[in-house]
């Protein structure tokens, strides 16, 4: 309901003491309270209430409004260290805001009414009930309760200095007892706020505070949002530990996905948070570690605790001396070791990943080398064979006198080899042309079924005999197929393919074929199809790389040529052995026509 109070001398039929219940009532009443007010507001609030008073937007601008009209209010509270700030900022509201310790009671007065808030014992939240009272007496009564305390409260500035004081004082504390410093890392690490940094001197050190429970508040921390990063020696069981704490943000992080979690439902698991900040945990390396192992909180806390007995099961028994401290040169000391170990660990990483890189490019040139070699051999013999008969032969006709005609088989011999000398230098210039990426296509549209059936006729009248042997089909059910490319490199293609078919077939039926697909997007598919031997198991997966041949003839370029005429189209190449285990099929896609 709506709360609605008099602001002046109240009637007898008015006087009444009333609770109003839910957070909008509640807030509603405290409006009208502050609107009521005339001469004085006076505020007893315990500790947890400034941060509402300066972050309830309704509230502060009540309690502005009725300074601007010159109502004089007092704020008697307790001020701590984790509400001075609050505190100060409700100083601008108020016109007195003094200390006084271990308020528990919640009440404001004015000349004629009184509020007294039920608080459940949630910080920070606005009350779920108020309690109103117009009465005179009882309103006089508590301004005389208000009074009492407010005369034993000391001044606001004086309790900020007191705080202060206390929290720019550094100190070094030496514990002897290791229960004790349990305790207090336990401590440091559930009040930490922003960043826990922990270095281990052991992996042993690492299972004790596992097993003790550190660990787990560690990643509690993280799910609340603080970053916290751990070196340790790793073992096997540490790396187990990490990879299966890996395994759990991974499953946070899916139920996040799926479920709507509330941050202020206490059942919820830890992790169960609108973001999960993860632990980074990396291993020391056996020359990076220490004896001692150091906890660091917010960057203004340390604990450094040394090892007596590694071989001790529990914590306590394997701790010797620890030294606790807020000493900004300690803590900062701390944290540029933890910092150097941490860079330390990049750089060695980074050293480990780069000597890798180094190891797989010697490999890689030693594989260069030796192809490069056995192409210097393999051209070497290829170059050799068409040169041979080509000399030989024109030596011969030079010395011949009479018709030439006679001398016909010599001339077709010259020219057949004059030809394969001409091919393996353009495949050379090709790959040359390929690595330098320098090789320029003539793109315009053209009909690829032409194109195939022109290579065809081609192919017959200069392998005449060689064609007799085999059966070439050409299966296309298109008239025209037209496509954007390099007419001349795309028969370069199909013609490799060809040649590469009846080098490994020595008789038999070999199918081009011609087809369209229309998943995702259109291309066109040309295959070649061949009954042959297949492709060897070996070089199946280096199939279009260069030198890559188990033929006794060519020089294994061929079909890396074509992959880069394909792929410089837009378009893939493969391989595969046919299903019946007879032969192979290469084929290539293009795109259809712009």
């Amino acid at each position: 309901m709506n709360a609605s109070h008099s602001s002046s001398s109240v009637p007898e039929s008015a006087k009444k003491t009333e609770a109003y219940y839910g957070v909008e009532n509640v807030v509603n009443t405290e409006l009208q309270f502050f609107s009521n007010a005339k001469r004085r507001i006076d505020a007893c609030m315990n500790f947890t209430i400034p941060s509402l008073g300066t972050r309830t937007e309704q509230i502060k601008k009540s309690f502005m409004n009725a300074k601007n009209r010159g109502v004089k209010i007092r704020y008697l509270t307790e001020i701590t260290k984790d509400n001075i700030e609050y505190c100060k900022e409700m100083m601008e509201n108020v016109d007195e805001l003094k200390h006084l310790e271990g308020i528990m009671s919640n009440f404001v007065l004015s000349e004629s009414e009184y509020l007294a808030p039920v608080f459940i014992a949630d910080v920070e939240r606005i009350a779920p009930e108020i309690i109103y009272c117009n009465i005179n007496s009882f309103v006089e009564q508590q301004q005389y309760f208000f009074d009492v305390l407010w005369n034993k409260a000391e001044t606001a500035e004086q309790k900020f200095r007191e705080i202060e004081a206390k929290q720019e004082a550094d100190f070094i504390e030496i514990i002897r007892d290791p229960n004790k410093v349990l305790k207090l890392a336990f401590d440091l690490i559930v009040e930490a706020k922003e960043e826990i940094l922990v270095i281990f001197s052991t992996e042993n050190a690492f299972h004790r505070q596992t097993r003790a429970g550190a660990i787990k508040l560690v990643i509690e921390a993280t799910c609340r949002g603080v970053k916290a990063s751990i070196l340790t020696p790793f073992d096997e069981r540490v790396r187990r530990f990490v990879e299966e704490l890996e395994g759990q943000y991974d499953s946070w992080n899916t139920s996040l996905d799926n479920k709507n979690y509330r941050d202020d439902n206490k059942n919820e698991h830890p992790g169960r948070l609108n973001s999960v900040t993860k632990l980074k945990i990396r291993p020391i390396e056996p020359q990076l570690q220490t004896k001692i192992s150091i906890l660091i909180v917010d960057r203004k806390y340390s604990l450094a605790v040394e090892l007596k007995d590694d071989s001790k099961d529990t914590s306590d028994k394997a701790m010797g001396l620890a030294s606790y401290s807020n000493s900004k040169s300690t803590v900062s000391s701390y944290v540029s070791i933890f910092q150097s170990l941490w860079r330390q660990l990049d750089v060695y990483e980074q050293l480990k990943e780069a000597n890798k890189q180094q190891q797989i490019l010697i490999e890689q040139l030693r594989i260069h080398d030796n192809l490069q070699q056995e192409f210097i051999n393999t051209a070497a013999h290829e170059l050799r064979t068409p040169i041979q008969p080509i000399l030989g032969l024109t030596d011969i006709l030079s010395s011949k006198k009479g018709d030439i005609e006679q001398y016909q088989e010599y001339i077709s011999i010259i020219n057949r080899n004059a030809r394969r000398l001409k091919l393996l230098t353009e495949d050379i210039l090709d790959v040359a042309k390929i690595e330098a990426k320098s090789l320029e296509l003539k793109n315009d549209t053209f009909d690829l079924v032409a194109a195939i059936n022109s290579l065809l006729d081609d192919y017959r009248k200069d392998h005449d005999s060689l064609v007799k042997k085999y059966k070439i089909l050409f299966e296309c059910k298109f008239k025209s197929v037209f496509v954007y490319g390099d007419r001349n490199r795309i028969s370069q293609v199909v013609n490799n393919l060809l040649d590469n078919a009846i080098k490994y077939s020595k008789h038999g039926l070999i199918i081009i074929s011609l087809s369209k697909i229309t998943q995702n997007t259109k291309k066109w598919i040309i295959s070649v199809k061949d009954d042959g031997q297949g492709i060897d198991s070996q070089i199946l997966p280096r199939l279009f790389t260069k030198f890559t041949t188990k033929s006794e003839h060519g020089i294994g370029l061929g079909l890396f040529i074509s992959k880069s005429i394909v792929e410089a189209h837009g378009g893939r190449i493969w391989a595969e052995n046919n299903v019946d285990g007879k032969g192979a099929t290469f084929s290539f896609s293009l795109p259809t026509s712009k």
